[in-house]
């Protein structure tokens, strides 16, 4: 698989069989981030819109307009997906007037999905560079909640263990997730590019 900067670079020069393996590479990811900003109506979508019609409506925007002054791909298509989402969001709000007093509430609220469903995203990358005990200490005693007596029983080792797993855990994310924080901030602000 090419990295994102072979690929950039074969974009540039006018290699359109890239897109196929920038699409490849990415679209777990823009999927994922489709689905959660659409995470509004009952039904998991928001007036019929789909993941899919957000994914191929950015990659379609993006081969239109190229990708020229993009330094980060995989941030730039993150970002590309989070602001179609909401385009798309609130175009359909606006042609369906009759759910007017929705509109504000429901543009406000894509546009904070779109950024928990980045933020998650990065989160979710970060977790994997744990090491399986990490992950596992991290995700039971800090994002379930579970006590550290409990988690050490399943987990096979003392809660001392546990605790350390987590420390060790937590010191390793911190600086990644604050990088990605970072890249979330400029990403909104510049575009990704």
């Amino acid at each position: 698989m090419p990295t994102d900067a072979e690929l950039l670079a074969r974009l540039r020069a006018g290699d359109e069989s890239a897109w196929g393996e920038v699409y490849e590479a990415h679209r777990e990811i823009l999927w994922r981030i489709a689905r959660r900003v659409l995470r509004i109506g009952a039904d998991g979508s928001l007036r019929g819109l789909s993941p899919e019609d957000v994914v191929l409506e950015t990659m379609t925007g993006i081969m239109e307009k190229g990708v020229d002054g993009v330094t980060n791909l995989r941030a730039f298509l993150r970002t590309s997906v989070q602001f179609t989402a909401v385009d798309m969001i609130r175009a359909d709000c606006t042609a369906n007037r009759k759910a007017m007093l929705l509109l504000e509430d429901d543009v406000a609220s894509a546009e904070e999905q779109a950024l928990v469903a980045v933020l998650a995203e990065k989160v979710r990358e970060c977790m994997e560079l744990l090491t399986p005990q990490e992950h596992t200490a991290i995700t039971e005693r800090v994002l379930k909640g579970r006590k550290a007596v409990d988690v050490a029983g399943d987990m096979g080792i003392s809660d001392t263990r546990v605790s350390q797993l987590v420390k060790a855990g937590s010191d390793r994310l911190r600086p990644l997730v604050a990088r990605e924080l970072d890249d979330i901030c400029s990403d909104n602000e510049g575009g990704g590019a």
